[in-house]
């Protein structure tokens, strides 16, 4: 019994220190990044390692992700591929923050989220 509680606790202990080191590591990735594309890919890919075990940094890192992507549609000189990124960045994140609201049984706000990642992806083609 002993050795199995001691067993779990050392587990647990070097899956926060994991997880610490991690958003280290990605914080400081991001604020070095140059570009907001550059930003976005390693919000994706944090929140991509974290969903599942970690709900508020998920729900924290798809809001950073809106933000960012609703602040550069908001320019007017973008190219198509730029924008066509923001956009496709904008529904993925909206999705991820939907899907983790709805797992926290914040089903109205998670609805609302969902309906804009649809109504996105149907506007625009996209299919992922």
């Amino acid at each position: 019994m002993l050795k199995s509680t001691l067993a779990i606790s050392f587990c647990l202990l070097a899956f926060i220190s994991f997880n610490q080191d991690l958003s280290k590591e990605y914080r400081a990735k991001i604020s070095d990044a140059s570009h907001d594309s550059v930003k976005i890919n390693l919000l994706l890919d944090w929140d991509d390692k974290i969903y599942l075990e970690n709900p508020n940094l998920d729900i924290q890192l798809n809001t950073e992700i809106i933000e960012v992507c609703k602040q550069n549609l908001k320019n007017s000189s973008l190219k198509l591929k730029e924008k066509t990124f923001y956009r496709h960045s904008l529904a993925r994140a909206l999705n991820n923050k939907g899907l983790a609201l709805s797992e926290k049984n914040q089903l109205n706000e998670a609805l609302v989220l969902l309906n804009e990642s649809y109504q996105l992806a149907k506007k625009y083609g996209f299919k992922e």
